[in-house]
This record gives structure tokens, C-alpha cells and sequence, in this order.
């Protein structure tokens, strides 16, 4: 009896959908009687030993870069609830559920990209053929009301009282923010800082992937839709921040100093907005064309850290150096 293969590779617990099965037959991961094969729908003996190369964490890789960010930062993210902006197969979202986050809004421009799996997960609110760079509070929470007084001092106290407790080294957590976000995981209303009650509460925590537009571009939605600490981590792609007279062969930039300025230009625009640097590192993996990518931490708690441009160039050259860029 025979099967298709990416159905075998779901039956067989080698995957945990279809797509994810196609992806790691597609980029050649599936041995089939130890001979590659990478045609998802191949017909395979039911019988045949089938092996995956190197098993997936994540139903993407984009997993394991936001997976080496929240252990480098030292994030916590239990019970927490953030938004994945341009969730596409959902990599960056199933590294968050897996870290315990307890609600996970995925917005994307596109449609019928996520991970069966995740889509069926009631811990993820999906907003597809949706603009990030346009989408508001009410779009997202629902429509809003006034809070009550003593709803709107309950939140306005757990911020005062934690807030510039403990003090940060090296770009990770101090014990003060770790009570700041212990203190927003409270059963309190979905409440605004502006004292609006929504029907939807709102995250603390943003993680962001997008292609083919600045995150320039969505910083200031993304600012509207998050409550304190307003932590952000942005994978920042040279490739769609720098002009196009600095990107080089198949879309890749190569210059290490080309890349600090599209982390620096990013940087700057956060800053502007109400953001802080915490900290910046680099993808463990790179982009599809090779591109070198990288992941900066923003909060607005407490303002600690110093991140000029010339810093900036000595991570870029480390990372080329890493990567043997």
C-alpha cells in the first residue's frame, strides 16, 4: 500500500501538519529508504523507513531565531499575551505558545499561510488580509468603552509601583521588569492606558517579521496596540531598510556598515516613538538569499542602555564573522 509522503510524514508523528510536512520535504530533509526525496506528493510504500534529517522545533525556522532572542535577552514570556506581527507560517508564534504565552495575536497581509495547527489553536487570534502598518486598537480589541475610576488607578498603581525597579546588565532582564510583567499578567480588564476598556486584552510583547516594507512603516501602529512595558522584538532585514542602490546580488546586503545603518535607521525611528534599546543580537540563521538578520529589543520602562552607530558596526562585523559572511 502506498501513500503520499507529506501525509505519511503527519501519520508517522514526523510532523505536525501537512505544511510543515511539505516545507521539510520541499528544502530536501526527508530521506525515504536513506534516498532524499523532495516531492511532497510522492507515492511511498506505507512500510518504508522515512527519516527526517534534523527535526524541527518550531512548524518553521523563523522559530529558532526568535527561540535564540528570548534565551540571549533572557525574556520571560509565561503568561503572557503578545502579538506576532506578519505571523506567516507561524514559526515565531509557536516559539511564543511553547514558551507560555498564554494569547498570541497573529496579523499577516496574506492568507492561508499559518500552520494548521496553530490556526486550530484557541491560545492564537488571527487576523489575516490584514495591514499592520494600518491596523488600530479598536480593528484589533473590539470596540471600547470608558473604564470606571477605580479600574483605571488599579492598572495606573501596578505601573508606578514597579516601574525603574532593578537595573539591567547587558542587555537582560532585571528583577524590577520581571515584577513590572508578573504585576500585568493580573486578571485585570482588557484596559488602555488611557483608561478605555476593550473587549480584547492587549499584549505586552510584540514580536515582528515582515518583508517588503520598513519596519519604519509599522513601528507607530505598533505602539498604539501594545500596553506597558511595551516590549518589542523586531528581526530587522537590511534588505527592506536600505536603499536599493545598497543592496547588492539577489537582494543581499553585504556590508556590514550597510546594515548598521538599517539597524541604526530602524533604531532611531523607535526612540522617537517612546522606545529604549535593551539589546541587539544577530539570527542564527540567515535569510533565504543569505541575507544577515537581526533581532533588536526595544522596552519604554527604563531608559539604561546607550546604542550608538559605531557599536552598532562592531555587532554587524561579529555577526558577518559568525556567519562567514
Amino acid at each position: 500500500m502506498k501513500q503520499r509522503l507529506d501525509v505519511l510524514l503527519v501519520e508517522k508523528g514526523l510532523s505536525s501538519s501537512r505544511q510543515q510536512a511539505q516545507r521539510l520535504i520541499q528544502a530536501g530533509e526527508v530521506l525515504v529508504d536513506n534516498e532524499l526525496v523532495d516531492k511532497a506528493g510522492t507515492s511511498v510504500d506505507v512500510a518504508a523507513e522515512i527519516r527526517v534529517k534534523q527535526k524541527s522545533r518550531f512548524v518553521s525556522r523563523g522559530g529558532e531565531k526568535l527561540a535564540k532572542a528570548l534565551d540571549y535577552f533572557g525574556i520571560a514570556v509565561e503568561g503572557r499575551v503578545c502579538l506576532d506581527g506578519g505571523i506567516s507560517t507561524g514559526g515565531f508564534t509557536d516559539c511564543l505558545l511553547q514558551a507560555g504565552a498564554k494569547l498570541v495575536y497573529g496579523i499577516d497581509v496574506g492568507y492561508g499561510q499559518v500552520d494548521w495547527r496553530l490556526r486550530n489553536d484557541e491560545r492564537v487570534v488571527l487576523r489575516e488580509r490584514t495591514n499592520l502598518r494600518h491596523l488600530t486598537p479598536e480593528d484589533l480589541y473590539g470596540d471600547k468603552r470608558r473604564g470606571r475610576e477605580g479600574e483605571r488607578e488599579t492598572r495606573g498603581q501596578g505601573d508606578k509601583g514597579t516601574r525603574g525597579q532593578g537595573e539591567r546588565e547587558m542587555g537582560r532582564w532585571g528583577d524590577g521588569e520581571k515584577e513590572l510583567v508578573k504585576n500585568n499578567r493580573k486578571n485585570l480588564p482588557p484596559l488602555s492606558e488611557t483608561g478605555e476598556v476593550y473587549q480584547r486584552e492587549f499584549p505586552d510583547l510584540t514580536v515582528v517579521d515582515v518583508s517588503f516594507i520598513s519596519l519604519n512603516k509599522v513601528l507607530p501602529a505598533l505602539w498604539q496596540l501594545l500596553q506597558s512595558p511595551r516590549e518589542a522584538l523586531l528581526l530587522v532585514k537590511p534588505q527592506f531598510e536600505v536603499g536599493k542602490n545598497r543592496v547588492g546580488k539577489k537582494g543581499v546586503v553585504r556590508n556590514p556598515d550597510d546594515q548598521a545603518d538599517a539597524i541604526f535607521q530602524v533604531l532611531q525611528t523607535a526612540v522617537e516613538l517612546g522606545w529604549y534599546y535593551k539589546g541587539l543580537t544577530w539570527s542564527p540563521i540567515t535569510g533565504p538569499a543569505g541575507n544577515i538578520e537581526y533581532l533588536l529589543w526595544l522596552g519604554c520602562q527604563s531608559k539604561t542602555l546607550q546604542l550608538d552607530l559605531a557599536a552598532i558596526k562592531q555587532i554587524t562585523s561579529d555577526a558577518a564573522a559568525s556567519l562567514k559572511h
